[in-house]
């Protein structure tokens, strides 16, 4: 015996069912089409590989230039201080004066072929050599080295060099005026090339010839 459906009720709601189940057939069909692509292995990553690379060598810096060096000092011949290629001996006192009589006793006590301060600026010939001089005031007035003394300093083969605007802590320049026969010391500072190890000073009174005295 045949069922029959209730008086009023519509079978639109079975059909509406159907439809619904075929769309949830043809979505699970599309989740499994999407799960089958998702199982394709994904390349490989090269971003590690790139990121542990070894560096690239950094270019070598360029080597500083090579500081002057001096000129292989000469033999000096040793000889009356006349001329600065036959000085007087190291250490020999000079004397000097003007046409009114003596004026100073010099003698060079030390030198010091590299010396510096902590407000010395680097040198532009190379280094400084520091002479540290002995004068006596042989004049019968007071009278200031620094002013009084004249000097020309070099390698004992022509080549002059030029004293350095800086001055030392016991630099002569300091001393100021001394009396007659008042003896001191002081320094006068030289740039000179790096490696320097000998030269010659000449030591006048303005004016005057030079005597010239060897230094080591």
């Amino acid at each position: 015996m045949s069922m029959q459906s209730p008086t009023g009720q519509s079978q639109q709601p079975q059909k509406s069912k159907a439809g619904l189940m075929a769309i949830i057939a043809i979505a699970a069909m599309l989740a499994a089409g999407c799960n089958s692509s998702s199982d394709t292995p994904a390349p490989t990553e090269t971003a590690e590989e790139t990121s542990t690379a070894a560096p690239a060598p950094s270019p070598e810096a360029p080597e500083p230039a090579p500081e002057p060096d001096a000129e292989p000092a000469p033999d000096l011949e040793y000889g009356d201080g006349s001329f600065g290629d036959t000085p007087l001996p190291p250490g020999s006192v000079v004397s000097i004066g003007d046409a009114s009589g003596p004026t100073w006793d010099i003698q060079v006590l030390d030198v010091d072929w590299n010396y510096t301060q902590a407000d010395f600026a680097p040198s532009t010939a190379g280094t400084y050599a520091a002479l540290t001089l002995e004068v006596t005031n042989t004049s019968a007035d007071p009278q200031d080295p620094y002013l009084t003394i004249y000097w020309d300093f070099g390698d004992g083969n022509e080549q002059q060099f030029e004293e350095s605007m800086q001055a030392a802590d016991e630099d002569l320049v300091k001393i100021e005026s001394m009396a007659p026969g008042e003896t001191a010391t002081g320094v006068i500072v030289f740039e000179v090339p790096a490696g320097m190890s000998q030269g010659v000073i000449g030591f006048y009174a303005y004016g005057e010839p030079g005597t010239w005295v060897a230094v080591e």
